[in-house]
C-alpha cells in the first residue's frame, strides 16, 4: 500500500511539472522575459543612487562602493561614474533618496507587472 502511495505522488509530482512546462512553451512567457529583464536593470540605477545617498546619513565613505564601481564597471566610464557616485554622496539630500526610492518601486512594479502578464 505504501509503494502505492508513493506511486501516485511520483505521477502527481510529474503531471503538475508537464502542465507547467506545457503552460510555458504555450504561454507569453519569453514575450514578457525581455520586459522583466528591462525594468530590473532600469530599477537598479535609481536603487544605487538611493543607497548611496542614504550613505551620506550614516557617514559611511565613499570609497568601498566606488572601488566596487570601478571592478564593474568598463574601463572608459570609471572616471564618469566615480565623479558622478562623488557629487550625489557629497549633495546627499532627502529629495533625492525620496525621488529614487520612488523611481525604484515604480520600476519594479513595471518589472512585477510584466512578470504577472507572462504568467498569465
Amino acid at each position: 500500500m505504501k509503494h502505492m502511495i508513493n506511486w501516485t505522488k511520483q505521477q502527481t509530482d510529474r503531471d503538475g511539472l508537464r502542465a507547467l512546462i506545457t503552460g510555458i512553451r504555450n504561454g507569453e512567457v519569453w514575450q514578457y522575459s525581455v520586459f522583466v529583464a528591462y525594468y530590473t536593470a532600469v530599477s537598479l540605477f535609481p536603487l544605487v543612487v538611493g543607497v548611496y545617498n542614504a550613505w551620506n546619513y550614516f557617514h559611511i565613505p565613499p570609497e568601498p562602493l566606488i572601488a566596487w564601481i570601478t571592478k564593474l564597471v568598463p574601463g572608459p566610464f570609471v572616471s564618469w561614474m566615480t565623479t558622478d557616485l562623488r557629487q550625489i554622496y557629497e549633495s546627499a539630500h532627502v529629495a533625492i533618496l525620496i525621488v529614487a526610492a520612488v523611481a525604484t518601486v515604480w520600476t519594479v512594479s513595471w518589472a512585477m507587472a510584466a512578470m504577472q502578464m507572462g504568467l498569465n
